[in-house]
């Protein structure tokens, strides 16, 4: 889906329909993960937006009665720390309280990290789905970051 949003209410919505676990399973798709990501990433520290999309996830696949396992931390925090990058780098710029603006924020990095199979230009599937990646931080085996 390359629709792209037209407010800051159908932002969040997104972000209320993932906290709630109102949103299917089937409907938290790659952009809608990105676009919580922006979200609290604009609005916390990134420590505290990990924190809040760690919880967040694992409050979600629990409601959905998806395995814990399922839950992969690097994978999470490459695109917490990618969606970063592109803040701090000024590709997302947007001028401080001007609520409007996210939704271009947003729109932009959908449009930048549209593709879910980026991390696998940095990580191999052995290294992402082992245990040590499941649940902390490992460093990618197939490139250095080059988003940030």
């Amino acid at each position: 889906m390359n629709t792209q949003y037209e407010s800051l209410e159908q932002i969040e919505a997104i972000v209320q329909g993932f906290e709630m676990c109102s949103l299917s399973k089937a409907d938290f798709i790659h952009r809608n993960h990105l676009t919580v990501a922006v979200w609290y990433l604009k609005y916390n520290s990134f420590a505290d937006a990990a924190a809040l999309m760690r919880a967040g996830l694992l409050r979600f696949i629990k409601h959905h009665d998806v395995p814990r396992e399922k839950y992969n931390e690097t994978i999470t925090m490459f695109w917490l720390k990618a969606v970063q990058a592109l803040i701090e780098r000024g590709r997302l710029s947007q001028p401080e309280g001007v609520e409007e603006d996210l939704v271009n924020l947003t729109n932009q990095l959908l449009h930048d990290y549209q593709n879910p199979g980026l991390v696998f230009e940095y990580y191999s599937r052995e290294v992402i789905s082992s245990p040590a990646a499941k649940s902390g931080w490992v460093e990618p085996d197939v490139k250095p970051f080059d988003l940030w």
